[in-house]
């Protein structure tokens, strides 16, 4: 093989091997990430049923008027709990004094937090539980774990997992760059599908690991609740009472499942056999553990007659399978987004190829296939904080003093300095090209993200909002004008639907991600993170778009000129009454739900319905995924039929309908069954998905509509569509601004959403009655 075409492959080996690598290794981090933060739950319990062998002898004493520190024989009960379980440290009792007993390492600091339940720091987690005599809590029980015991158990499965991660990844990309060419140019996308095994099998050993760390948690915890109740009826059958003898037993069991809501069953046992249950019917049978339980089995004593007296506690293995439930529904969306930024950067890959072989020239496909990241890439740095951005807003604005409806001052702020630079930034683009323009919108929207990394404060939010805008707007028309050169006539819908791609899957791979992130690097990680991703984007338009066309340097007027020419076509514009439908009815009240609903108001709807970020996150998902579902086929059928009044109408009244849906979530008309905690998840993430779709019908279809317009006629299509694009903005600006007043006249609840979409309904039933025929405008 010739030593350039070594080169090149060598070249296309280190992308394939980067993108795959990069992929599954945030895999093996986000399971890490959702073990560090679900497997001290299970400890927590555990060592609240420890805590509770302690805690009922300590209070039976207070309650008997006594003070703590006279309690006789505090070591012999702790120390034996020490010894059974090597991952305790220290369990201690406290009174206001400080501490009154201490068992185990002396150098355990008391950990600040709530006064019950658990609490963490950097080296410990410590489980409080209080103390109470017969009026009032006097004191409290610690228990305490090092944290390198929690990671001990955690780190020594993650070599593994990176190491299988690191031979998939090589493997993937020597099929990749060695596969023969009629199967990269098959129908059938065998990279594609080899990646998605990839992903799959790792996924499928990241699952297989967390199942086995929270069932060593789930039988430590069975362990734990059995000794627990064990050591509460020792003193009982010490006393060598016959069983049947002991009344209110059975609802004692009851009690104890209640207070521990987990607990399947719990059963006394005498010979094997079954003395009390709490399923009654059970009782006088042979013990059996339960199908679908862990099972927990401690000896008490022995009865007058020599019979062992045991207790069995039952746990079903649904709280393993719930906890890993979470894990891979945050997989499948890290799936989704790592896909699109592999399947997008495995298209360049090939793209690149071709340019550097030398034997393909730069056709149009190539070169759109390399700016098409650009755009997509600086959405996905945007969109990173999207799950939780408007919460931090909120927050931040209300500690500076200014209220919670400052907050959307922020994203007025945003969109107002987009529209803004929209047409100097054109003009620069004329002049120049779009490179340079990509190159200096990147820079801007790092420097726009490392102001909240470095100081998340109400101020520097505002400034990183604004200067983000800027940013923005100047990379969307840098790839705008790169995009307009190169498409090919007759294809002016789908070159459209490029803008549309990179937008809603930037979204949806940066929602996706940014919200699983936030739980492990928090927030300020998250904008560090998206910083340094914009910076990367101006080095990569820095060395691979020289190959872009660039604009010809023919004599522009000034930018004067330019603006004057603007404010004469606009009210030519105008005077279209098919442009000014568009434009009012259907254009600006899309670009507002857009940003008022989805990009404001909808995370804060879901936050104070006690979502966390990562639903949040996946919710906000679905839009993007139902705008690139729809966009593609309409785009085509719009193409082919020139139907594009049916079409923004049917986009309209589904909006409208979505967010009508969406606001009925939890309100009392409904029957009960569709207020269930379920129902409502589907109905949020069901109707975000339907607005999605209905969005995909407006995006790319109301440019085809504003060319056939009256105003095309006397502008041209490209000016009408540029008139368009400016004036849209006003609903960018608008859409906060609306939705934050909505808020504050419905609360944070769904119930503004309902406004919004009867007015959406108004609005797209007024476009369908007054509008005439496209082609008239």
């Amino acid at each position: 093989m010739p030593l350039a075409g070594l080169r090149r492959r060598l070249a296309d080996f280190a992308v394939m091997l980067a993108v795959a690598l990069a992929s599954l290794l945030l895999l093996v981090y986000v399971g890490y990430g959702e073990a560090s933060r679900t497997y001290p739950r299970f400890l927590a319990e555990k060592m609240a049923a420890q805590g509770a062998l302690i805690q009922t002898p300590l209070e039976t004493f207070l309650r008997a008027g006594l003070p703590l520190r006279q309690f006789p024989g505090f070591r012999q009960i702790a120390d034996p709990i020490l010894a059974s379980d090597p991952s305790l440290a220290q369990i201690a009792a406290w009174d206001s004094a400080g501490a009154a007993f201490v068992a185990g390492e002396a150098a355990v600091p008391r950990v600040a937090g709530a006064s019950d339940g658990l609490r963490a720091d950097r080296d410990w987690l410590q489980m409080s539980i209080p103390l109470r005599n017969r009026f009032e809590a006097v004191g409290e029980i610690t228990i305490a774990m090092k944290r390198a015991t929690v990671n001990a158990d955690l780190d020594r499965r993650v070599p593994m997992l990176i190491v299988l991660a690191g031979a998939l990844a090589i493997g993937f990309a020597v099929f990749a760059v060695s596969a023969p060419q009629r199967l990269a140019q098959s129908r059938v996308p065998w990279i594609g599908l080899a990646y998605a095994a990839c992903f799959a099998i790792v996924a499928a050993a990241v699952v297989t690991t967390l199942v086995s760390l929270y069932n060593d948690g789930a039988q430590a915890r069975a362990k734990a609740l059995a000794d627990s109740l064990a050591q509460r009826l020792k003193p009982v059958i010490a006393y060598g009472l016959p069983i049947e003898e002991l009344d209110g037993l059975d609802r004692a069991f009851a009690e104890y499942v209640q207070l521990n809501p987990d607990l399947r069953a719990v059963a006394l046992l005498r010979d094997g056999k079954v003395a009390i249950h709490t399923d009654q019917a059970a009782s006088g049978s042979d013990w059996k553990r339960p199908p679908g339980t862990f099972e927990y089995r401690v000896a008490i004593g022995r009865n007058l007659s020599g019979g062992e007296i045991g207790i069995a506690v039952v746990l079903p293995t649904d709280i393993v399978w719930r906890a890993v439930l979470r894990s891979v529904k945050n997989f499948a969306a890290l799936f989704l987004a790592s896909g699109l930024l592999a399947g997008l950067f495995l298209q360049l890959g090939r793209s690149l190829r071709r340019d550097r072989s030398g034997q393909i020239e730069m056709d149009g496909a190539a070169a759109l296939a390399i700016v098409k990241p650009a755009f997509f890439i600086g959405v996905f740095a945007e969109s990173l904080a999207a799950g939780f951005l408007p919460q931090m807003l909120r927050n931040a604005a209300v500690e500076a003093g200014n209220g919670a409806n400052a907050a959307s001052t922020a994203f007025t702020l945003y969109f107002l300095s987009f529209l803004l630079a929209l047409l100097p930034a054109g003009h620069v683009a004329e002049r120049r090209g779009g490179k340079p323009l990509i190159v200096m919108g990147a820079t801007l929207a790092a420097l726009a993200w490392l102001l909240p990394a470095l100081s998340p404060t109400y101020v520097p939010f505002l400034a990183s909002r604004a200067l983000a805008g800027l940013g923005q707007a100047i990379l969307f028309i840098g790839v705008q004008h790169y995009i307009l050169a190169h498409a090919p006539p007759d294809k002016r819908t789908q070159s459209a639907a490029i803008i549309v791609f990179g937008f809603n899957g930037g979204m949806i791979a940066g929602a996706a991600l940014g919200s699983l992130l936030v739980n492990y690097i928090a927030a300020t990680g998250v904008f560090a993170l998206a910083a340094a991703t914009s910076a990367l984007l101006a080095l990569y338009a820095i060395a691979f778009l020289a190959a872009s066309r660039q604009a010809a340097q023919a004599t522009r007027p000034s930018f004067g000129r330019t603006l004057l020419d603007i404010g004469g076509r606009i009210p030519r514009a105008l005077a279209s009454l098919g442009f000014l439908r568009a434009i009012l009815l259907i254009g600006a009240p899309a670009k507002a739900v857009l940003t008022g609903v989805i990009g404001f108001a909808l995370p804060l709807i879901l936050a104070a319905l006690s979502y966390p970020a990562e639903d949040i996150g996946q919710i906000l998902m679905l839009y993007g995924g139902g705008v690139l579902l729809a966009s593609g086929p309409v785009s085509r059928f719009v193409d082919r039929t020139r139907a594009t009044q049916m079409v923004l109408v049917a986009g309209g009244f589904a909006s409208a309908a979505a967010l009508i849906v969406m606001g009925l979530v939890g309100n009392e008309v409904l029957p009960s069954l569709l207020r269930s905690p379920v129902a409502s998840t589907l109905m949020l993430a069901g109707g975000t998905f339907l607005l999605g779709l209905a969005q995909g019908c407006v995006n790319a279809p109301i440019i085809t509509h504003v060319a056939d317009t009256s105003a095309a006629r006397e502008l041209g299509p490209a000016g009408a569509s540029a008139i368009y694009r400016v004036l849209e903005r006003i609903g960018h600006v608008a859409g906060p601004l609306i939705a934050a007043q909505l808020l504050l006249l419905a609360g944070t609840g769904p119930q503004m959403l309902p406004w919004v979409g009867v007015g959406l309904l108004a609005l797209s039933l007024a476009f369908a009655l007054f509008s005439r025929r496209t082609t008239r405008g």
